[in-house]
């Protein structure tokens, strides 16, 4: 074997050598978008955890986090590991490839089922919700700890409304590129009343949803009550329009 060849073998044993003794601090935070927020870290970069980790990309508190390092990803420059942790009630598996070099990353493959009323507690809605979300994306971006693109979808099962108990039923939200941004189409699947209209995510955290609730003769009477508590406006025909628009 030439000696080039001894020399890039002995390289790269050095470097998976060096992989395993470095902290899971180090790996965290390669991992991690930018600004996440990282408590009770241990164990190495190749295998590690961390309590808690909350991150600007969704804003929801990932626990019990638990990661396995790919070290020959580092060659390509990049930090890739999978990863499973519990958030919301539930718990999600996915694999993490960041850059070595910026603030960008990706999460493909992403799966898990959260419960519904701990993330809305997270995200402070004005009403409290119950069921469960099933995500499926093949991948999510962020940059700068910013959402970029979005692939995939979210089902939502058995929703209800529990100050009531009144069942509402499925909904999708489902997520694709559309050219810079990320468009969401959101309807009912199988509801007490139609839904349809669509949230578009913009790479500098802004965001506008457009959507129409309709009531049918199977619609509980709190429905409209619970529209105006989101900002919705009554329409023609009896339906409610929800605008709005800001950051996120």
């Amino acid at each position: 074997m030439k000696l080039s060849r001894w020399l890039l073998f002995g390289g790269l044993c050095y470097l998976l050598f060096a992989v395993v003794q470095l902290p899971a601090t180090v790996a965290v935070r390669l991992l991690s978008p930018q600004g996440a927020t990282i408590s009770g870290v241990s164990g190495s970069a190749w295998n590690g955890q961390a309590s808690s980790i909350t991150t600007k990309v969704t804003e929801l508190t990932l626990n019990e986090v638990r990661w396995s390092l790919k070290p020959w990803k580092l060659l390509l420059l990049k930090a890739s590991a999978e990863i499973n942790a519990k958030v919301a009630g539930g718990a999600i598996r996915t694999q993490v490839d960041s850059s070595l070099f910026g603030n960008n990353g990706t999460a493909s493959d992403l799966r898990g089922v959260l419960k519904l009323e701990q993330i809305g507690q997270m995200l402070q809605l004005p009403i409290a919700l119950g069921g469960k979300a099933g995500l499926h994306f093949d991948e999510l971006g962020w940059s700068d700890g910013a959402l970029v693109s979005a692939q995939g979808e979210i089902q939502l099962a058995d929703v209800s409304e529990l100050v009531s108990g009144t069942p509402l039923g499925n909904f999708s939200m489902v997520f694709a590129p559309d050219n810079d941004s990320t468009r969401a189409v959101i309807s009912d699947t199988d509801a007490s009343f139609k839904l349809n209209g669509t949230l578009m995510l913009n790479p500098d955290r802004t965001f506008a949803l457009n959507a129409n609730i309709e009531p049918t003769n199977k619609t509980p009477a709190t429905i409209g009550q619970a529209a105006t508590m989101l900002g919705a406006t009554r329409g023609a025909g009896g339906k409610y329009i929800l605008l709005n628009e800001g950051s996120y």
